[in-house]
Order: C-alpha cells, then structure tokens, then sequence
C-alpha cells in the first residue's frame, strides 16, 4: 500500500523528451505543407484536417510536458512506472526476475512492453510473471541510481 510519499523517484524526461519534441516539429512542419496542398485541392476537407491534426500536436505536447511530473518510482513494495500520462505500469518488486543493462534490439522487439516510447531503453526488466509482454523497457536519465535502489530492494541488476 501506498503511503503517500514515493521512497525513490527516477526520471527520464531529459532521455526521451527530446526525440518527441523532434517528432512534434515533424509533424508541424508536414501540417503545414499538407494543409496548404489539401486546402488548395479540398477546402472542405482541409479545416476538420487540421483540427485533427491540431489536436494530435497538443496531445502530443501534453504527453512530453507530463514526463518531468511522473517520474518512474518505488512506492512501498512496487514498481512505477510512466511513459507520461501515455502509459503506468505497476510491478510487485517480488515479480521482478531481473534487471538488465545488456540486451538486444531483437530482444526488446518481442514480448516487451517499451516505455522508452521513441528513444532505445537503457534498462530491460524481466518479470517473474510468464506472459505476452513479460519484459519491460525503460529510458532513465541516471540509471546507476535506479539500479542502487532496486538492489538495495534485493532485485537481482547486472
């Protein structure tokens, strides 16, 4: 049960902010050019298009401005962990097998649930629990002190 206060806060806003804020400049830019051909072609079509599109790039800003504010955490005997407000994820620390700092691409690829969203997880979390999605992937902007928490919680990191 929760206490109110987590024991150890981890962030990875600073890891993978910046990848999606490239991503919203893409999709500025593409709005832009697609909008002024659609309006020129469909006139009709081009302002619920770019509401639409609209919409999407706000989404998109809510969701990285949310990183800073809900870090990854410890709290009490589980793990937290966010992609923003675009994911939460909670695992029991006894439900975790392993912590992992090496792995490969095909590895993140199948079966894991990546909340690293558009940049590479340094972190690879294997659960105890057997199912589709029994790995994690994360992004942390200092992951030495997410492995000094997690073994002083006696879960196995290498």
């Amino acid at each position: 049960m929760s206490t109110g206060e987590p024991d150890a806060e981890f962030y990875y806003h600073r890891s993978v902010a910046p990848t999606l804020w490239v991503l919203f400049a893409l999709a500025a830019t593409e709005m832009l050019a697609v909008h002024l051909f659609i309006v020129a072609k469909w006139p009709r079509v081009s302002w619920p298009l770019l509401l639409l599109t609209l919409a999407g790039l706000v989404w998109l800003v809510v969701a990285i401005r949310s990183m800073p504010c809900m870090p990854h955490r410890i709290d009490g005997d589980r793990l937290l962990l966010f992609a923003g407000r675009l994911k939460r994820v909670e695992v029991p620390l006894a439900d975790i097998c392993e912590v992992r700092s090496s792995f490969t691409g095909e590895e993140v690829r199948e079966g894991t649930r990546n909340l690293a969203l558009a940049a590479y997880p340094n972190r690879l979390i294997e659960r105890r629990t057997p199912g589709r999605r029994s790995r994690i992937g994360v992004r942390l902007d200092n992951p030495s002190t997410f492995d000094a928490a997690l073994r002083m919680r006696g879960v196995d990191v290498r």
